[in-house]
């Protein structure tokens, strides 16, 4: 176990975070290209793009960095969605060369159907967890994104 979980040297305590946290993304469904985990027909980073982009939207170089996706990942994640007429690149009228990134009508309404179902799924995990539990896993979720931002992910 210690070559799958990052060589002999491991710590424990991180060979266990791994193994946690692996198993938690394959039971919430994150492998998936094709499906959201809430079960919205898409690849979840469109799914994270267009929730962003339908908040009052953005300039494409923001959504680069709200996703830590690459510039050319987003290009074509914004490509795709463009193309599905969920969101329309609008130029900024005080700098042409700024493109500012808006969801459509469409856009909007699959934006919502998105929050929906992501807050059905979210309560259904919070609903299988005993409540005097729910501040401690919300608190180690924060510590590991605090974390994984800090460690530059």
């Amino acid at each position: 176990m210690a070559h799958q979980m990052g060589g002999e040297d491991a710590n424990p305590s991180a060979a266990q975070l791994q193994h946690e946290l692996m198993g938690f993304i394959r039971a919430f469904g994150l492998l998936s290209t094709d499906r959201t985990p809430c079960g919205q027909v898409m690849a979840p980073s469109d799914a994270h793009a267009l929730t962003e982009i339908a908040d009052g939207g953005l300039s494409q170089r923001e959504l680069v960095d709200r996703l830590h996706l690459d510039r050319s990942s987003v290009s074509r994640l914004v490509d795709r969605l463009v193309s599905r007429a969920w969101v329309q690149r609008a130029e900024e009228s005080a700098d042409r060369r700024t493109v500012r990134l808006v969801a459509t009508p469409a856009g909007q309404r699959v934006a919502a159907s998105i929050a929906q179902s992501r807050g059905r799924r979210f309560n259904a995990l919070l609903d299988a967890i005993p409540a005097e539990r729910h501040s401690e896993i919300l608190d180690a979720i924060r510590l590991l994104t605090k974390a994984a931002h800090a460690d530059g992910g």
